[in-house]
């Protein structure tokens, strides 16, 4: 899996954590902490009793991935946790409707062959490194066109929210 893939995944398993998993812990914070700290890094700073506890409420098959999910986190290096932090804080922007499309954009992503899964989240780090016009412009191309279906032309669509690009 790939980091991007990660980032997804981690926002979208942490945006089905019961609420007081993402909410900021009671007490005083951790020196240097930020009052505006994504929920994503809250979750990673609870304590292990915390975690456990919040997990605990998850569906058993929801938790592991979700334990499996927060694995991957912990391999990540300091910028790529930055990144994911951001595309996390763009997730929690939108709308509630706009959440559910990007939620289900991913199940889309994750149901493609595995070949055009590869291509597809290529293209979706190669428009997440562009700016919005060169973005705009790249997926309303003929060889955008050309080269992605109507399915894979939405998921990039939907999920490219995430990255919003330097």
């Amino acid at each position: 899996m790939t980091v991007g893939t990660v980032g997804i995944a981690l926002c979208l398993v942490l945006a089905a954590l019961p609420a007081e998993a993402q909410s900021r812990r009671p007490g005083p914070r951790a020196a240097g902490a930020r009052k505006d700290r994504p929920a994503l890094e809250r979750f990673h700073q609870l304590s292990p009793a915390d975690r456990r506890k919040a997990l605990d409420k998850l569906p058993p098959d929801r938790r592991r991935i979700a334990e499996d999910r927060l694995e991957d986190y912990e391999r990540l290096g300091e910028q790529e946790r930055k990144r994911l932090a951001d595309r996390h804080e763009s997730f929690q922007k939108l709308s509630p409707d706009a959440q559910e499309a990007v939620r289900q954009s991913f199940r889309q992503f994750n149901s493609l062959p595995a070949a055009r899964r590869k291509i597809v989240g290529e293209e979706l780090r190669h428009l997440s490194g562009l700016p919005e016009p060169e973005r705009r412009g790249r997926m309303n191309s003929d060889e955008f066109r050309n080269q992605f279906n109507s399915e894979e032309r939405q998921i990039l669509e939907s999920l490219v929210v995430l990255n919003p690009g330097p």
